[in-house]
């Protein structure tokens, strides 16, 4: 019984947030779109920047592959 007690206690000390990034500060991706036209692809990515007022910010890159 004393065993599993010290374990339990070591668990809950050695597991912590030492590094760990607020989800306020970080942007979500939202939605993703790929388009292609002729020979030319589109990119359009809708990233929420900021959670707590559903703040969209909408970004749009061309290129002529899709790694480009």
């Amino acid at each position: 019984m004393k065993k599993i007690f010290m374990i339990i206690i070591f668990i809950f000390l050695l597991s912590g947030c030492k590094s760990y990034t607020e989800l306020n500060n970080l942007g979500v991706i939202n939605t993703i779109g790929i388009e292609k036209n002729n020979n030319q692809y589109k990119l359009y990515a809708s990233i929420i920047s900021d959670l707590e007022n559903n703040k969209n910010e909408i970004y749009e890159v061309s290129g002529l592959n899709i790694i480009e």
